[in-house]
Parts: structure tokens; sequence; C-alpha cells
């Protein structure tokens, strides 16, 4: 396929998916062509021997980068000649034996080498290097390409002092290459990866802007020294093992050093700051983490499906969340310190000592029974405990003042916990009373999560409104919450102050059966709130004052509102039931008082959704302007 002449002769695509040239047979020739402006690959070569592209334009007419001019996949012996790219380039799999020389990338040379040693490259566009050995690549200010360097099979190379931006596969990409040094780099709006590359060194770089480091299916690489800011994730770890990731400094990334499936390796030394997760280890097993500081993060480190870790002498400081272990066992979390947040332990079998948070011990206990804590802690965690006495205490700025996770039986009773992330956290505990305690200026005072039959009564939970977390607040305030529960069941919540809160009670997922009277709820945007499929909760008896809502329902149905007090609230009800059985009244309604004597029913609108999950065919009907009315309304106040 030959053009006229290769200024005037254009395929463009438009910005199709498709590429210009897709070629899968032997022996084609290409010549004298601009082709431009596929969304991926303009040149698709694949499965074919003995292609000659020779004399074309290949270009981004666009300010969209990156993508593979001429991509080649499992092909040899092809000849890529005098070929002019703009913002674009070539990209290699599984291709080898090619004659590729005269190309020009943004102005500059495509320096293609196959099975060739001992040479330098100070002046390029692109760099491609196939089962090379001891080249060095340094100097090249490379951008708006596939890949900037990319070694294929290649060894003992040395990359260092260029600069790399916008690329899609990476300013750097190693595949089944070992042994290589990178070093002193500047990447903006760029990365570098590895693909089943080992013993390589990637260190005192600059990352910004892009995704930092991604490394698959690699072991025993060593990155150290490494500035990474602005990225989604800092250093990505996927199946790789034996890594040592020391003296980095991570700023301001969605992830700093994310781990999944990746084992043995040493993080030491390294600084995570203003991250949204400082260290993610997620299914990773005998990781060694030390001597690293985290600070204003708000994960500063967090395990999932994690074992036998070591996790000793870290610095959490200032995080919403110093340290979480959500499961995984038999780790070991020893001498670490946290100032302004705290540890949170939700997992089974690991050995947790000489931990401190503000410079007070941390008491962990785990499958203890029948114990009194009075002694003055930096938190207090329980694991698989029944009847512990945790009582007097007053614990502040941490991230979990007191948990219990998989504990029953318990009692906590007069103790004072202030400014925190949360206050009391139950995590599968059943059967516990907590009792004259105070929660406040918390994110959030009392939390349950699938924890049922406890007891709540004569607690303060006031002012709960993220009170030190202010610049957490954005897209997160409605969580804000004097008590919570989560799938937590049958619990009574009586006689306690909610007020001051941006919830002052808030049930969500599928919690029912929930008893709440008694309770003082004033100054808050939503004095009790049920959401996501809450039902048959008993809400009685309780004095609803000064709120912007008093009671919100959304998406709940089957639950009482009886004998209340609504006064002064700017909107005393707001309804949105959804119901699955016609025959049962989707909200009970009687016997408040609504802020006068009424001889007649108070009316409401709201709005009812009928699900029809008991016909065959399915299907709903939604009634948004629905009249609720509580027909017996009380004529005073009640003695609350």
């Amino acid at each position: 396929m030959i053009g006229e002449n290769k200024n005037t002769t254009i395929i463009d695509t438009l910005g199709s998916s498709r590429p210009s040239a897709k070629i899968g047979s032997n022996n084609v020739k290409i010549s004298g062509f601009t082709m431009q402006d596929s969304h991926s690959r303009i040149i698709e070569i694949q499965n074919c021997n003995t292609l000659n592209l020779n004399n074309n334009i290949i270009k981004y007419k666009k300010d969209y980068y990156g993508g593979s001019g001429i991509y080649l996949e499992n092909t040899t012996n092809n000849t890529i000649t005098n070929n002019n790219l703009l913002k674009t380039g070539l990209y290699f799999e599984d291709s080898y034996n090619n004659t590729i020389y005269n190309n020009y990338v943004n102005g500059k040379p495509i320096i293609y080498l196959d099975e060739q040693s001992d040479k330098t490259v100070i002046n390029a566009g692109q760099v491609i290097l196939i089962r090379c050995n001891n080249i060095t690549i340094r100097n090249l200010d490379i951008s708006n390409i596939p890949v900037g360097i990319q070694l294929l099979e290649s060894q003992n190379c040395y990359i260092a002092n260029n600069h790399f931006n916008h690329s899609l596969y990476g300013g750097v990409e190693l595949r089944f290459s070992h042994n290589n040094t990178i070093i002193n780099n500047n990447i903006s709006e760029d990365k570098i990866k590895l693909h089943s590359s080992h013993n390589n060194t990637i260190t005192d770089n600059i990352f910004h802007n892009n995704y930092g480091i991604q490394i698959r299916t690699s072991n025993n690489n060593i990155i150290k020294n490494n500035k990474i800011s602005s990225n989604e994730n800092g250093i990505s770890l996927y199946y790789c093992n034996n890594h040592i990731v020391t003296n980095n400094f991570f700023s301001n990334n969605e992830k700093g050093l994310h781990q999944i499936y990746s084992h043995n390796s040493t993080m030491i030394n390294n600084t995570c700051l203003n991250n949204d997760y400082g260290i993610n280890i997620d299914a990773g097993d005998n990781n060694i983490l030390t001597n690293n500081t985290l600070m204003n993060n708000i994960h500063g480190i967090t395990f999932s499906s994690s074992d036998n870790n070591i996790i000793t002498k870290n610095l959490c400081s200032d995080n919403i969340y110093g340290m979480i272990f959500s499961s995984g066992k038999n780790n070991t979390i020893t001498n670490n310190s946290f100032f302004n947040d705290g540890l949170s332990i939700h997992s089974l079998q690991n050995n947790v000592y000489n931990n401190t948070a503000n410079s007070k011990p941390i008491i962990f206990l785990e499958g203890t029974d029948n114990k009194i804590i009075e002694c003055d802690a930096g938190q207090i965690i329980l694991v698989e405990c029944d009847s512990i006495i945790i009582q007097n205490q007053e614990i502040s700025n941490t991230t979990m003042g007191i948990q219990l996770s998989y504990s029953n039986n318990c009692s906590i009773k007069n103790n004072l916990i202030s400014n925190n992330y949360c206050s009391l956290d139950l995590c599968f505990s059943n059967h516990n009373t907590l009792k004259d305690n105070t929660f406040t200026s918390n994110f959030i005072g009392i939390d349950l999560y699938y924890s049922d039959h406890n007891i709540l009564k004569d607690n303060i939970c006031s002012d709960n409104n993220n009170g030190c977390y202010e610049y957490h607040t954005s897209g997160y305030s409605y969580y804000c919450s004097g008590i919570k529960l989560h799938s937590s069941d049958k619990n009574i919540i009586e006689h306690n102050n909610c007020s001051n809160n941006i919830v002052g009670i808030y049930v969500q997922s599928r919690s029912d059966n929930n008893t709440i009277k008694h309770n003082i709820l004033k100054n808050c945007n939503y004095s009790i709130k049920l959401k996501s499929s809450s039902n048959d909760n008993i809400i009685s008896y309780n004095e609803i004052k000064d709120n912007k809502v008093g009671i919100l329902f959304d998406g709940v149905s089957f639950n009482e509102i009886i004998k209340n007090n609504f006064l002064e609230n700017i909107k005393n009800l707001k309804l949105n039931i959804v119901t699955y059985y016609h025959w049962k009244r989707p909200v009970y309604i009687k016997g408040n008082y609504w802020e006068r004597a009424r001889v007649f029913p108070k009316f409401f609108e709201g709005e009812l959704t009928f699900i029809y999950a008991d016909v065959p065919w399915g299907g709903w009907m939604n009634f948004p302007n629905w009249i609720y009315i509580d027909w017996n309304p009380a004529k005073k106040p009640y003695e609350i």
C-alpha cells in the first residue's frame, strides 16, 4: 500500500477507537501516508512478519498524548524506517529481530537497540532496548509518547538524569529485565513500570501527578530515596516478593505505598505525609514495617487479610486513623508511638504490646475474661473478651478511645472520652452495657457495627460534629453522630443526651428492632436518622427540639414514632418510606406532641414506594406526595 504523497495522502480516523491500519498478514508494505488521530493505536501490527513500514507521518493533531503510533505484538523481522511520529511513538510486546532505524518522534531520534551491549544514549525522543546489556541512557527529555524508555529482556542498564512527561504506559517500562538501575530521574505526569523484572534498583527519583512506581510479578527490587507526590498510588506492588522499600517520601497521594498479594518485603524509614493512605497492605504476609513516619494522612497504616507481619517502631501522628488491622492473624505490633491518632484492631490472634497513644499505654487484651481496667490508658482495645469492666478513664485525641471486637458482656461506665475519631467502637460485640459515660467532640460518639442486644443508657453523646477534624468535614459531615448503628439489632438506647451533633442517633444498613426512648436530642441537623432498610425500630418518649429535621426516614419501613415531643424544629418529620408488604402499615405514628396541643389529627407529606416482591411480575409504584397521619396527637408534652 503506497500513498501518492505522505503530506497529502491522509488516513484520519477522526478519533475512532479503531486503528488507521491493522495488519495481521505477512509481507505488507505501507509507505507514503499520513496516519492520524486514532484514539489508542494508529498502526497495529500483530501476529505477522516481514512488514515494511517506510516514509510515513504518524501523528496526533490534538493534545491527546501517549497512544501507540506503531504497536507491535508477537511479530518478527519487520523493517520500520524513515517515519516521522508526532505526539506518539513505538510500543513493543513480544516482538524481536526487527530492523528499525532513522525514525523520529517529536523531532528527536528513536533509538532502537536489539542484542547490543556497552553503549550510551544521550540524544533521543524514545529508547527501545531488546535483549540488551550494559546500556546507559542519560540526560534525555522525553514527552508525549506511549513509553519513554522500554526495556525488554535487558540487563545491567543504567537510566539516569532524564525527564519524562506525559506517557501512556510509562516514562520507563521494564519487562523481563533484571539488574538495572533507574536513578535521579524526574517523572512528571508519568510513571515507572516493572513487569516480571527482578533485582532492579529505583533510587533518588522525583515523581508527581500520575501513578508513581507500578511493579507486578517482580521480586527482589530495591526502591529507595524517591520523592513521590500527588499521584494516585506512590508505589504499587502487585504479586511481588522480597522488596526493600526504604527512605522514600510520599506526599499528597491517594495511596503512598500500596501492596496487594505481596510478601516478605521490608519497608523502613519511609515518610508518608498528607496522603489518603500512607501504607496500605492487602493480602500481604511476612512483611516488616519499621521506623516509618506517618503524619496528617487519613489512614496511616492499614492491613487487611494479612498474616505474620512485623510492625514496630513506627510513628503515627495526626492521622485520622493511625493504624488499622481489619483482618489477618499472627501479626506483631510493638513499640509503635501514636500522637493524636491511634490503633484499631478488628482481627484475631495478634501480638500487640508496648505501644503508646499520646505517651500513655495502649491497653490491648485478647481472649481475657473477668478483668477490671482502671489504669490510665491512651487507648483500650478488647478482642474476644468477656465480662471486662472499663471505668474511670479519660481518653482523648486518638482514633478509637475504646474498641471492642468480638467481645461480650462487658461494662463500660463513668468514662470521659473526647476529641477522637470515635469514642467507643463496638464491632461484632453483644450484650454489653454502656452507662454514665461522656463522649464529646468526636467524629462519632458511639459506633455499633454488627453488634446486638447492647444497652446504651445515661450517656452524654454531644458536640460530635467532627470536632478536631474540621478539615475532613466535606462529604462526610452527615456521619458525624452522637450514636451510630450499622447492621445492629435489638439494642436499647435510652436516657442519653445526643445534642449538638450533625446526627443525634443514626441507624443504618439493616439495623432492626432497636428501641430508642427517653433521649434528649437537640440542635442537630437530624436528631434521628434511619436509612437503608432499617426496619421495625421503636422511637418513643424522646425530646426532639431545635433541630433542622426532627426525624428522617430514608428507604425504611415498619418503624414506630410514638409519644415523642417535637418542639421548635425547622421540619419535624421527613419521610421516604419503602415497603415490600402491602398488608402492613409502612410507618406507625401515634400520640406525639407537635409543638402545641392539637385536637385534630396531624398530617405530614412524604414519599412512599411500594415494591412488588410478592407477585411474579415484580415492579414498583412511587407516590411522591403521600400523606402520613398522627391520628391522636398529644395535647401536652410528655415528661421525658
